[in-house]
């Protein structure tokens, strides 16, 4: 005769749960199969589940540029757009850092800069800049003034 309110609200919880479960299942498939972008055009129901599934767009992209090589990457910014991943961004960073392109990890810095993400790995990645930089300067000066005894 008299329905409860709480079954109402039982339900709706319980069909956030399931696309809760949806998100992640399908958050698996594709860190599996390495289908990253697939995951992007998973639609969501439920406001409630959007902080879970940019969480997982976020990891997802991480995993991408982790797994991808410097010179796709770079044809690739403007495709994908991981400058608004930050911890893609860091780890696109460091890449850049390894295979020491110091001018091009200058350049990228500085949007990390322009969006304030003052994290850890902002510093640290600053700090190695300057490190090898100064390493690179040092080797040039010690290259060009080489002490040649006179006899």
């Amino acid at each position: 005769m008299f329905r409860a309110l709480n079954t109402e609200l039982d339900d709706f919880l319980n069909k956030i749960e399931l696309e809760k479960t949806k998100i992640e299942q399908f958050y698996n498939d594709s860190l599996e199969k390495k289908k990253y972008f697939a995951y992007f055009d998973f639609k969501i129901q439920y406001d409630e589940n959007m902080f879970f599934y940019t969480t997982g767009k976020n990891n997802l992209m991480f995993n991408y540029v982790k797994d991808t090589s410097i010179e796709n990457l770079e044809d690739k910014i403007e495709e994908y757009d991981f400058r608004k991943y930050k911890s893609a961004y860091f780890c696109f960073l460091r890449k850049l850092m390894k295979n020491s392109e110091i001018k091009k990890t200058k350049k990228y810095l500085q949007v990390a800069y322009k969006n304030k993400w003052y994290t850890y790995d902002f510093f640290e990645i600053s700090d190695r800049l300057k490190l090898l930089e100064y390493n690179v300067s040092n080797e040039i000066n010690q290259q060009c003034f080489v002490y040649k005894k006179p006899f």
